[in-house]
């Protein structure tokens, strides 16, 4: 099995652009990924009362992708939180961080 196997969701990145005096989302790319939550729990945002569960996603060193991001699975939206990119060894890949909730 290789890596490019393992990824087995469709997702839309999302990235915020400012044209003028207006910002709007904008779609930058489909990308593969593989998706797992990192613990079933919510979290609170700093005393918000706004919840959030996190995640994290493996892909290709293909695409940029920066914090702030949007990743769109299955009409699922998550905010990128981080991303580590690892060039090393067979399988190079990013780590995406995504929060998902009511942030």
């Amino acid at each position: 099995m290789t890596f490019i196997n393992l990824l087995d969701k469709s997702a839309d990145l999302y990235r915020l652009q400012a044209t003028g005096d207006k910002e709007k989302w904008s779609k930058i790319a489909t990308i593969n990924v593989h998706l797992q939550p990192l613990a079933d729990e919510m979290l609170e945002k700093g005393g918000t009362g706004a919840f959030y569960q996190r995640y994290k996603a493996w892909s290709q060193r293909d695409t940029m992708i920066y914090e702030g991001d949007r990743l769109v699975i299955n009409s699922e939206t998550y905010t990128v939180a981080g991303v580590e990119d690892f060039n090393i060894g067979n399988f190079p890949h990013l780590e995406i961080y995504l929060e998902k909730g009511n942030v």
